[in-house]
């Protein structure tokens, strides 16, 4: 079976992109007014010169006290020019875009849909330059990848010290706007993605065992995600700061990322094609002062191992492997995530179980202990431990895998794939993967 896929992905950007301003001094260069001069009259010439005088010429400007005549050819003011009328004569006041007053006619007038528009279309599909009078995006070591064209700029594992930068084209759009730095300000992002796909295959029915893409010759759509989230600046070290994630799947892949307890009868019960799963929501909480930076995450959140992963735009190939299928998805529970020091992240956690609610009555208590390391030219680096150890039992129509699981990667390999390792621990009435 061949798979085919067409998908519109949202991509990150380091910077928000900024509505081009006119130069002041160039406008108030044009829209400066000048008064017309008129040419003086003679008298005809006479036989004889000293029989008429000469008349005096005529004032070449107005009176003193008035404000010069405008010529007739004179070009309009700019937009971004206003033009006021005191007792002093005409007096022109430039609106300086730069000191964060709106200009007639700039972006910020449209409406938000052009902008969105106008977003998607200015998208730069290269990185662009860093501005030097922004903020640090990260402490520490170098990025060894380069984002875009990479969906990642840093290795597998917990990248805290390292901020999100991206803007997505929702969020370029409210930015643009009037109130856009207040947008800013609030470190709230809205995003997602549709993520439709076809394959042929020659199989009628199904193709299961093969996962996700598993209904043949037909156009389907995978995913359709809606993110809402608050981000947390890591890399300054003085304040406490708290955030959010809350990813909403909608498709046909909620049959493979559905926990148990999370609106799980429209499959369990009514086994629909297609239905919907809040895949992630956590509260973030972030402690300056423990270690180099510490992250309290509490909630459901993905499974940190594996280069296989739920989202569209963070995988490489179209199909899945078969073991994925049966990997653990989502955890809920407490985590830690705590930065060492430039070379060591270490995460600690307890969640219910794989694939399952806190609240159901399959929960049973899991331990999670993985350390990552790079190395101090950040081109290698290796991750890995225990992401889920407990009794291992077969609950209430439910397993309980248990997984040990190890990630190395140098850079150049990085690109092509982790090598991820699972080895089951002890199984009583179920599975676990190997």
């Amino acid at each position: 079976m061949v798979g085919m896929i067409a998908a519109t992905e949202a991509r990150g950007q380091d910077d928000s992109k900024q509505a081009p301003t006119a130069s002041v001094g160039q406008a108030s260069q044009r829209s400066r007014l000048s008064g017309r001069r008129v040419a003086p009259r003679t008298a005809p010439a006479l036989a004889s010169p000293a029989s008429a005088p000469t008349p005096a010429p005529e004032p070449s400007g107005p009176p003193a006290g008035l404000p010069p005549l405008p010529r007739e050819d004179a070009k309009p003011a700019l937009a971004d020019s206003a033009i006021v009328r005191t007792q002093g004569g005409l007096q022109n006041q430039v609106s300086n875009l730069n000191q964060g007053n709106v200009a007639v006619g700039s972006e910020a007038d449209l409406s938000y849909f052009r902008r969105l528009i106008n977003s998607y279309r200015d998208e730069p599909t290269e990185p662009e330059p860093e501005n030097p009078n922004a903020p640090p995006s990260r402490r520490g070591l170098p990025a060894p990848f380069q984002a875009p064209p990479m969906p990642f700029s840093d290795f597998i594992g917990p990248t805290l010290g390292v901020n999100d930068t991206s803007v997505f084209p929702i969020m370029d759009a409210f930015y643009k706007g009037s109130n856009g730095q207040f947008w800013k300000d609030s470190r709230l992002k809205l995003f997602g993605w549709f993520d439709p796909s076809y394959n042929a295959s020659t199989s009628r029915n199904s193709n299961i065992p093969l996962s996700y893409n598993i209904v043949p010759n037909k156009l389907e759509l995978s995913q359709a995600i809606v993110s809402l989230e608050r981000t947390i600046d890591t890399v300054q070290q003085d304040r406490f700061q708290w955030g959010f994630k809350f990813n909403n799947l909608y498709g046909i892949d909620y049959r493979y990322t559905l926990g148990k307890g999370y609106f799980s009868d429209q499959l369990l019960k009514r086994n629909h094609l297609y239905g919907y799963d809040p895949i992630q929501l956590f509260m973030d909480f972030y402690f300056p002062k423990i270690f180099q930076g510490s992250i309290l995450r509490i909630g459901r959140y993905i499974s940190p191992l594996d280069i296989e992963a739920q989202f569209s735009p963070d995988n490489f190939l179209y199909t899945h492997s078969l073991m994925y299928t049966y990997d653990p998805y989502t955890f809920s529970g407490i985590q830690s995530i705590n930065r060492l020091n430039d070379n060591f992240w270490l995460q600690l956690g307890v969640h219910a179980g794989n694939d399952m609610a806190v609240w159901t009555t399959s929960s049973q208590v899991n331990g999670e202990i993985l350390l990552k390391w790079v190395a101090p030219n950040n081109k290698d680096s290796l991750y890995g431990g225990i992401d889920s150890i407990g009794h291992g039992y077969y609950k209430n129509g439910h397993d309980n895998l248990q997984v040990f699981g190890r990630a190395g990667a140098s850079k150049p390999w990085q690109i092509l794939g982790e090598l991820a390792a699972y080895t089951p621990r002890r199984v009583r009435h179920g599975f676990a993967s190997s």
